[in-house]
């Protein structure tokens, strides 16, 4: 699937939405405008997101300090669906799923009178403009929304979480609750899913005792192969995941609660 393809999906899970303009939190924008003037360049930056016009109704000048590209540039290149094309290509099916999912929550399980008390969350990796690629998460609560209670405009803020590394795709969704605290009402590890479709059963068991630092005749004994087999699983492992050390798939199962 190409990205024109990959877009229209994402267009697809607000096409049903009633259309929006700025207008309606104008004083959201107004005041984050002058916020921008005094913010310090940081890796991170803010956005109002219009889901109905797939458009930025505002987003902070330190995206240009992030990512390297003006605002101008972003609004000039398409906007949302500039940003989308950007992120990295092995992450945008689990990205979009992502999306899919948590929209679905927000729409239909969540109580009208707390739904603006959410909270969301979803990672993925983004392209700067010199080529290199940074992991982003971003934080993204509903401040409007349409006659349905459906969530059309949010705040979102985003930071860099680290770099050369391929993070599993992750969405939650937190609710504020009376004594003012945050409770996960859901949490969901995406790449775990497409784990099975990268990894065959034989190399994710071998996947998870790498990352219990057994050697590969502990392995082939636990799994009754030889080692020479465990070290051919261990390079398609390494090939198939993008690791570039068993040090990594270590540090990726702990993250991924594998082990």
């Amino acid at each position: 699937m190409n990205f024109d393809e990959q877009f229209k999906v994402y267009k697809e899970i607000f096409s049903k939405y009633t259309k929006y303009d700025g207008s309606v939190v104008q004083q959201h924008i107004e005041k984050l405008t002058e916020m921008d003037k005094i913010i310090p360049p940081m890796e991170s930056y803010t956005m109002l997101l219009n889901v109905t016009k797939n458009c930025h109704e505002f987003l902070s000048k330190n995206f240009e300090y992030v990512a390297g590209y003006t605002v101008d540039e972003v609004k000039r290149n398409g906007g949302v669906e500039f940003i989308i094309s950007k992120f990295h290509p092995n992450d945008i099916t689990e990205w979009m799923t992502c999306i899919k999912e948590l929209m679905d929550i927000m729409i239909h399980k969540v109580p009208n009178d707390k739904k603006d008390k959410i909270s969301a969350s979803y990672n993925y990796r983004l392209q700067k403009k010199n080529g290199e690629y940074i992991n982003i998460i971003e934080y993204i609560s509903p401040i409007y929304f349409d006659e349905n209670n459906v969530p059309v405009i949010g705040f979102a803020h985003c930071t860099v979480i680290g770099r050369d590394f391929e993070y599993p795709i992750i969405g939650n969704i937190r609710m504020l609750n009376d004594a003012g605290e945050y409770e996960t009402l859901f949490h969901k590890n995406f790449s775990h899913e497409s784990l099975r479709t990268k990894l065959t059963n034989r190399e994710i068991d071998v996947l998870r005792l790498i990352a219990l630092r057994k050697t590969s005749k502990e392995i082939g004994e636990k799994l009754c192969i030889s080692s020479h087999t465990v070290d051919s699983h261990r390079r398609k492992i390494l090939k198939k995941m993008k690791f570039k050390s068993t040090g990594e798939i270590i540090q990726y199962c702990k993250e991924n609660f594998l082990i």
